[in-house]
């Protein structure tokens, strides 16, 4: 397995990994072996078909009409109890499923604007990614993003696996931890654009099975395919950062 530069991953203090950790991959998938003295994972992507963006629409705005209903009727279901401070954690549930809702909702949207701001469009997706994953969490979120155009499509599929990049910090980066931060940059640089997912956890380590085959990965690799981008990823330590880097010519 070659060594690569991790483009787009720099940082510093928790966001800084050490850059010569190696990791395993088994068959194009990563998977958080054990760690050995350093890590480090490059890989170039091929363009691949993905699921209809109108199907991928219909499918995210009846999700969140489904959690809209679902919060309400925790709601009246739970109303009907008179057990002190019953009432509050309700409200907090039901605000936490809302918020989950309006992140399907953010990605059901039509709009026949051919191009967005990517940093309305990234930072409005931040903010959302921040209420309903990260902040009931207790974890913290910094979104960075340059003033530039993104074409429609791309922001879609960017979103998306940036999206699925935040949940896997979230649910496997911080066990046991009440603290800690997800940091979203997107930079443009010479005509591409370099997308990095950092955390300030513990790293990719043994048994942890999420970026197994059949899991959210393979999404990912379905996003960055249809792209043509190339995904990197550091890790180590101090934390893990996932880059997308991709052609940002929009002429």
């Amino acid at each position: 397995m070659a060594d690569a530069v991790v483009r787009g991953a720099k940082g510093a203090g928790p966001f800084a990994p050490n850059p010569r950790l190696r990791v395993r991959a088994k068959g194009g998938i990563l998977s958080r072996s054990k760690m050995e003295p350093t890590i480090d994972l490059s890989r170039t992507i091929t363009r691949s078909s993905i699921i209809s963006p109108m199907v991928m629409r219909e499918f995210q705005h009846r999700v969140a009409n489904t959690l809209t209903i679902l919060g309400a009727s925790i709601r009246l279901e739970l109303a009907t109890f008179n057990t002190p401070g019953l009432e509050e954690a309700s409200r907090r549930l039901e605000k936490h499923i809302i918020a989950v809702g309006d992140l399907h909702r953010f990605f059901g949207r039509h709009s026949e604007v051919l191009e967005f701001s990517a940093e309305y469009y990234f930072q409005s997706l931040g903010a959302l990614l921040s209420k309903s994953t990260l902040a009931p969490l207790g974890l913290h979120c910094e979104v960075s993003v340059d003033k530039a155009s993104m074409r429609a499509e791309k922001c879609e599929l960017l979103g998306l696996a940036m999206t699925e990049l935040v949940l896997n910090a979230a649910k496997y980066a911080f066990p046991g931890k009440v603290s800690g931060c997800v940091r979203i940059e997107l930079m443009k640089r010479d005509d591409c654009w370099h997308c990095t997912v950092s955390d300030n956890g513990i790293g990719i380590r043994d048994g942890i099975k999420e970026m197994s085959p059949g899991s959210g990965s393979q999404f990912i690799d379905s996003l960055v395919d249809a792209l043509e981008g190339q995904l990197t990823v550091c890790t180590g330590p101090g934390g893990t950062a996932v880059s997308i880097t991709f052609n940002g010519n929009e002429g």
